[in-house]
């Protein structure tokens, strides 16, 4: 089960990798600039249909939207788990969660597949 807040910040980084300005999907959802910031923010749960159309407008399905979400989230549950056994953020240095976060969608994919071949050996 995926939360308002999971996907709204999901939209947001697809949005904004994919180059796509506000106003663009604002005009093309139908939605106001306030209501687009809570649905980014979690405030506001966004409907199916309008999730749909956004898909629609970045140029990727309904599965690679939540294909890609599975991904985040196990990246950063791998982040959180990791950074619960280390010190690395106590020596100065960003915190793994900081790095992951700095990589694009096509990085964070990366990032998955190694995490998933490393899980399965």
């Amino acid at each position: 089960m995926y939360t308002d807040r999971q996907i709204g910040e999901m939209m947001r980084k697809i949005r904004k990798e994919k180059g796509l300005a506000t106003s663009e999907v604002l005009d093309q959802l139908q939605i106001s600039q306030p209501t687009l910031s809570r649905i980014e923010t979690g405030s506001q749960m966004i409907p199916v249909t309008l999730l749909s159309k956004f898909c629609e407008i970045s140029q990727i399905s309904i599965y690679e939207f939540f294909r890609l979400l599975d991904e985040e989230l196990q990246i950063q549950n791998a982040v959180r788990i990791g950074e619960e056994k280390s010190s690395y953020a106590e020596n100065g240095k960003d915190s793994i969660f900081d790095l992951v976060q700095s990589l694009t969608l096509e990085e964070r994919k990366a990032v998955a597949d190694l995490i998933r071949i490393f899980k399965d050996n």
